[in-house]
């Protein structure tokens, strides 16, 4: 997952990198964003952070996309 650290990703299980690799891919389809650059790197920044705390999937998942929806204006891409 690009903008994780693979010792990061290396310590978490299986079942947990599935977990946030399926948050991870979700947010980036529904939100069209990049696979490159600074915006991915600052959600996988944040979904690592918030996996840090007691979370389910879904939880997860809407915390990815509030915090996508709370930054969107940064990232807007220029028409």
């Amino acid at each position: 997952m690009r903008g994780i650290p693979d010792d990061m990703l290396a310590a978490l299980s299986k079942a947990e990198v599935s977990m946030l690799w399926r948050v991870f891919e979700t947010v980036c389809i529904e939100y069209d964003i990049p696979r490159d650059g600074e915006q991915i790197q600052h959600l996988a920044r944040f979904l690592m952070s918030e996996f840090r705390r007691p979370l389910d999937e879904e939880a997860l998942l809407v915390a990815a996309e509030a915090f996508y929806r709370h930054h969107d204006g940064k990232y807007a891409k220029s028409a």
